[in-house]
């Protein structure tokens, strides 16, 4: 029987199950965490936003371009993603599905390896990550 991990994930937790049959219950088996991506913008920043002089005329004004938090989801899917290829290459899983929010589940597709997009069986645009292993099951298992 194929190993099955699931991941379901949010842009700051990310629960890991795994097993062995789509009828049996699914064990967890990690938790990671990323709190910065729960951090206000202002949080994130380091200091004053900068400054920009208008192209046209005398005038500055502040640029705050609001990245930081989507720095913060592709480092945490970075790391969820070497996690998953760790796996992949111990022969800890065969089969993957993932669900996570629609917004997040893009950034993590981007960080995976080609190997580990091979074994993705299916994918779930749900946050997911508050449920219970049951509800998770079904969700993504069908």
């Amino acid at each position: 029987m194929e190993k099955t991990w699931i991941v379901v994930s949010d842009s700051a937790r990310a629960r890991l199950l795994e097993g062995h049959d789509a009828k049996a219950p699914f064990n967890e088996i990690a938790a990671l965490t990323h709190p910065a991506s729960r951090q206000r913008e202002h949080e994130l920043a380091s200091d004053k936003p900068g400054y920009a002089v208008d192209k046209h005329g005398y005038g500055r004004h502040a640029v705050n371009h609001g990245h930081s938090h989507e720095h913060e989801s592709q480092l945490f899917a970075r790391e969820i993603a070497r996690f998953l290829h760790r796996g992949l290459a111990e022969h800890r899983f065969q089969r993957l599905f993932i669900a996570a929010p629609p917004g997040f589940l893009g950034i993590l597709r981007e960080q995976l390896n080609a190997d580990t997009t091979k074994a993705i069986a299916g994918s779930v645009n749900k946050d997911l990550v508050e449920q219970d292993e049951a509800v998770i099951r079904a969700s993504v298992l069908g």
